[in-house]
C-alpha cells in the first residue's frame, strides 16, 4: 500500500498542478454569413446550416429543403476539400458492419434532424423532404496545428496561409434522374486563433457547451510552470476530418 501511495503521489500532484489553456480558432468565409446564432448559406432551393463548435471541431451540417418537392442530393457529383485535398463523398469506403451509428441528435429551431450518417457511404442521392431537414454526419474534420512556444495569444491568418481551409461543393437535382443538376459551393477558412484561459472563454465565445457556431477550440494542458503537458492544436469546420469538422446544441444547436 505504501509502495502504491508513493507512486500516486507524484501523478496526482502533476494534475492538481495542470492548467487547461484553449486554442478557439475561428473561421471566416465570403458565403457563409454568421446570422444570429446560424452559420449559414443558402440559395432559393436549399438551406446549409453548420456548427463547428466543439473540441477538435465538426463537420456535421444540416440540410433544408425550401421548396415544396422533394430534392435529391447527388453524392457523385458532391466533392469536400480540406486544404485543397478532395474528399468524395461517393468514395466513402462502406462502414464495418459493427460500426456505431451517429446517435447525435439536432435540433434547430425545436425541430429534430435525424443524421444521415450512412447515406453518402451506400447510395449516389439522399432524398430531403419538402420543407424538412437531414444532417449529414460523413467525415470528420479535425486537423493538427502545432505552434511554436511564443508569448502571444492571437495568431492572425490569410486565406492563403490558414491551416485549415475548407471548400464544399454540394450537387443536387429536383428530380431523381439527377438531370438539370444545380450546385451550391462555398469556403470557409480559420483566420485566427486566440489562446485563452476558461474564463476567457465562456467571456467571448460561450460555455464548452454551447459556443460560436463559427468557431472551434483544442485543449492544451499545462504545467503549474508553463511547461506543456500535452502539446499540440487540433483545429477542425471539421470536416469530418475535415479540418475540417466532433457537431450538440443547436437550438440554436446541436445536442
Amino acid at each position: 500500500m505504501k509502495k502504491l501511495l508513493s507512486l500516486l503521489v507524484p501523478v496526482l500532484l502533476l494534475a492538481s498542478c495542470t492548467n487547461s489553456i484553449y486554442h478557439v480558432a475561428s473561421v471566416q468565409s465570403e458565403q457563409v454569413k454568421l446570422i444570429d446564432r446560424d452559420f449559414v448559406i443558402e440559395n432559393e432551393h436549399l438551406k446549409v446550416v453548420y456548427n463547428l463548435w466543439e473540441e477538435g471541431g465538426r463537420m456535421r451540417f444540416l440540410l433544408f429543403n425550401k421548396t415544396d418537392q422533394p430534392l435529391y442530393i447527388d453524392w457523385s457529383k458532391s466533392v469536400l476539400l480540406r486544404n485543397d485535398i478532395p474528399l468524395s463523398y461517393s468514395q466513402l469506403p462502406p462502414l464495418a458492419k459493427h460500426a456505431a451509428a451517429d446517435t447525435v441528435h439536432y435540433f434547430y429551431h425545436n425541430l429534430l434532424a435525424q443524421p444521415y450518417r450512412r447515406t453518402a457511404r451506400g447510395n449516389q442521392f439522399t432524398e430531403v423532404p419538402p420543407q424538412a431537414f437531414v444532417a449529414i454526419a460523413d467525415f470528420l474534420i479535425q486537423q493538427t496545428v502545432l505552434h511554436k512556444k511564443t508569448k502571444e495569444k492571437l495568431f492572425t491568418y490569410t486565406k492563403q496561409n490558414s491551416p485549415l481551409r475548407i471548400r464544399q461543393q454540394l450537387a443536387y437535382s429536383l428530380d431523381k434522374t439527377g438531370t438539370n443538376t444545380h450546385q451550391i459551393e462555398h469556403s470557409f477558412w480559420v483566420d485566427t486563433i486566440q489562446v485563452v484561459r476558461y474564463e476567457q472563454l465562456t467571456r467571448l465565445y460561450g460555455s464548452l457547451q454551447k459556443g460560436q457556431p463559427n468557431a472551434l477550440y483544442a485543449v492544451e494542458e499545462r504545467t503549474a510552470h508553463g511547461k506543456t503537458a500535452i502539446v499540440g492544436v487540433v483545429v477542425t469546420a471539421g470536416l469530418a476530418g475535415i479540418f475540417l469538422l466532433t457537431l450538440q446544441d443547436m437550438g440554436w444547436g446541436f445536442n
